[in-house]
């Protein structure tokens, strides 16, 4: 099997691990690498506390599986520069379509054009 192959089928806990451990190798990469924006502002991580991981839910109330709480033990930076993380740790409720919305405007211009066909 690939490692390709291997990634693709990674998925949950493992699959969020593999992606800070890139992270932890080069903290100031673009994110994603198109945008000039890294994914760890300042090049040091900041962890939410353990004991508001713990309680960590969705605006619903649901809790964030073992995945979702994975990035937050290890940086909250890119959630709060995006606002999907208030001051008080709790995340901010947004629509999937505001959310996509919102990160088209703020990369269009850096965003490498679209070529191929359209589908």
């Amino acid at each position: 099997m690939t490692n390709e192959q291997k990634v693709g089928r990674m998925h949950g806990v493992p699959l969020t691990e593999r992606g800070i451990d890139a992270v932890r190798r080069d903290p100031a990469a673009g994110a994603p690498p198109y945008v000039n924006v890294p994914w760890v502002a300042g090049g040091a991580p900041r962890p939410m506390p353990e004991d508001r991981r713990a309680t960590a839910a969705f605006p619903s109330g649901h809790p964030l599986s073992p995945s979702l709480r994975g990035w937050p033990a290890y940086d909250t930076s890119l959630l709060e520069r995006h606002q999907w993380s208030p001051q008080d740790g709790g995340f901010a409720p947004q629509a999937l379509d505001e959310l996509i919305a919102d990160e088209s405007r703020s990369t269009a211009s850096s965003r490498p054009p679209l070529t191929g066909p359209v589908c």
